[in-house]
């Protein structure tokens, strides 16, 4: 195991403690510990998810907790592991845990579907909710909160475009509907930014306002005025592991108390 994941591990079972002595002593739960949910719902699968599961740790590295569910397909072709090991979430649902997905339904902040199905929209235009996939997709609407997915994934079945005109166009007006709905379909920045663009206002579950983060990723050298030019604007700057930080600018955040963090 990575020095990484064993820091990662050891912080994530330190802050459980701490939030559960601050409930059980009726004091407060320090802001920076009361981490956001993010269900991530993976219904089908297809095409590699490595990018898909790096964003995912980007995502987690923000302060978000991930909660992912897995339909009864993705575990069986995928299984838990593969999301264990790539991701290390707090926890991992599949169809045999109905009882905490009734929990996770009531505390989750919001919903990504990054592997949507045609299945699971077209039982959602129908109001069909047989499944766990499509009982939780209608639960996240249906409380107005946050959902996001792939429209272009959802375009494809087994990473093919249909060749049948009336086959697309059920799954157009399918798409079109999901709009309607509330879904809303990421571009090609990805779901970071989009939840980071959320926080311009609350979001619907009641849960606090974000600062945006600015993001230097494609920056090689982090100085002094890329520091002081978010003064004010943000308390994190998100910069790329290979990213060199000037001394200055490393002084200039710590006497700002603005966080660096590597992406």
């Amino acid at each position: 195991m990575s020095r990484h994941l064993v820091k990662e591990i050891l912080t994530d079972i330190t802050n459980r403690i701490t939030v559960e002595e601050g409930k059980k002593n009726g004091q407060d739960i320090p802001a920076v510990l009361r981490k956001k949910k993010v269900c991530v719902l993976f219904t089908g699968y297809g095409e590699p998810l490595d990018q898909i599961l790096l964003e995912l740790k980007k995502i987690k590295r923000y302060g978000y907790q991930l909660m992912i569910v897995l339909s009864k397909e993705v575990e069986r072709n995928m299984g838990k592991d593969f999301f264990h090991k790539g991701v290390y979430p707090q926890r991992i649902i599949t169809e045999g845990d109905q009882e905490y997905l009734m929990t996770l339904m009531e505390e989750m902040d919001m919903l990504l579907m990054p592997t949507p199905s045609q299945n699971v929209a077209a039982k959602l235009k129908q109001g069909i909710q047989d499944s766990l996939e499509s009982m939780l997709l209608w639960k996240a609407l249906w409380d107005g909160k946050p959902v996001w997915t792939d429209g272009q994934r959802m375009r494809l079945l087994h990473g093919k475009q249909s060749r049948n005109p009336i086959l697309t166009k059920i799954v157009e007006e399918n798409m079109l509907f999901l709009k309607e709905s509330g879904i809303q379909f990421i571009g090609e920045q990805g779901y970071m930014k989009e939840i980071i663009a959320l926080s311009s206002g609350k979001a619907q579950s009641g849960a606090e306002v974000l600062n945006p983060i600015p993001e230097f990723e494609g920056k090689q050298v982090i100085t002094e005025k890329d520091v002081l030019d978010v003064v004010g604007k943000a308390d994190q700057i998100a910069i790329s592991k290979e990213s060199i930080i000037t001394p200055l600018a490393k002084d200039t955040a710590k006497a700002k108390k603005i966080k660096l963090i590597r992406t």
